[in-house]
This record gives C-alpha cells, structure tokens and sequence, in this order.
C-alpha cells in the first residue's frame, strides 16, 4: 500500500509578546478586557514569551521537517520586541521563511534596524494607516520601498473615513439607480 504524505501546516505563528504600539479600533483587541491583552481599564497587559520557548518551538517544528513560513506576531506589533532580530535569525538559520506584519512605526525611528532586517525577514506585510490621501499612500509606498532593498513587500491599506467619504461621494456621483 501506497502511503501519501500532506502538509501539517504552512505557516507557524508565535506571539513573542501581548503588546502594540497602537490602539486601533479596527482591531479585535481594541475592546478587549478579558486580562489577555488589556485589563478591565483598557490598560495594556505587557506579556512575553520566554526566548528559550520561542526556540524550543522552533527547534521542534524544524525537527521534525517544518521549512515553511513563521511569524512572530498574532495581535500584536513583533517589533516592539527588543529580541526580534535575534527570533529571526534564528529562525533564518533554521532554514525558515520569516514573514511578518508590522505597522511600521518602530522601523521608521530606527533605519539601523530597517537596514538589518532588510533581506533576513524575507516578506513583511506593512500596514498604512495614517494616510488621509491617495498621494499620501503613495509616499508611504515608495518610503518602504526605498527603505527595503532585498525582501518582498506587501501593503495593508485602510479606508480611513476621509477617504471613504470621498469615494461614497464619487460612487453617490458616478452611480445613477433607476427610479
């Protein structure tokens, strides 16, 4: 008999930390109060993975043959985390693909961190939230791409109510409905 082997799973998420540099209410932690991420004053709860955990999980994945995608955030900002550069490293090291998101705050007041991650974090997805315009966005754009020379980009847009504003009014506009 014939015996097939399948994939466990393609990508592996570890929350090195519980905290954000932002409080956005899009957000499925915005709201939350349960003690996991906030308390029942909207505090932050500041909680960390130990370093020797996140290794021993990515020890274990890579053992037992795991060369997929990790990330090391769930909801949260990972870079907030002074031990970051050192999880992807490691995880680099051992033969994985390090795909995250950030909100880009942390990178942008620290090119030195921008240059030393660009080409070892193989994609991040970057997420533009403070735009009020097309041509803002398109700013935004070119600042990563100009600051990130090696690794794969993706762009996480929001419609901020400025701007959906406007395009309601340009739909409202461009749309007739038969009476």
């Amino acid at each position: 008999m014939k015996t097939k082997s399948f994939e466990l799973f393609k990508i592996i998420e570890i929350e090195i930390n519980s905290i954000c540099n932002r409080d956005c209410e899009f957000c499925p932690r915005y709201y939350n109060r349960s003690g996991i991420r906030k308390d029942k004053d909207g505090k932050l709860v500041r909680k960390q993975m130990s370093s020797e955990k996140v290794k021993a999980i990515i020890d274990e994945v890579t053992s037992a043959g795991f060369r997929g995608k990790i990330r090391f955030h769930r909801l949260s900002e990972p870079l907030v985390d002074a031990r970051y550069l050192d999880f992807v490293k490691y995880a680099s090291s051992k033969g994985l693909l390090v795909v995250d998101h950030t909100n880009g705050d942390i990178l942008k007041t620290n090119p030195d961190l921008c240059k030393q991650l660009d080409g070892l974090v193989d994609e991040f997805t970057i997420g533009l939230y403070d735009y009020s315009t097309y041509k803002g966005k398109q700013k935004e754009i070119a600042f990563w791409k100009a600051s990130s020379k090696k690794q794969k980009l993706h762009f996480h847009c929001l419609l901020n109510t400025q701007i959906f504003d406007r395009a309601q009014k340009c739909m409202i506009k461009s749309i007739k409905i038969p009476e």
